[in-house]
């Protein structure tokens, strides 16, 4: 992530997700298509960085 040194956060708008809706579990997944290593990894690697992740969940 190559961001201005004021910014601390990195935003991961809507349709991160496999599709919108939960499993019976409750739990949205990460479209591996696009994040290949998921989104633990996505946020570890801007954590390691010095920002902070914030995933937007409009269901």
């Amino acid at each position: 992530m190559n961001l201005p040194s004021d910014y601390t956060r990195e935003n991961l708008d809507d349709n991160w997700m496999v599709n919108s809706t939960h499993d019976a579990n409750r739990y949205l997944g990460a479209a591996l298509k696009h994040f290949t290593s998921g989104i633990k990894a996505l946020a570890d690697y801007a954590h390691a960085r010095g920002f902070k992740l914030n995933i937007y969940v409009g269901c």
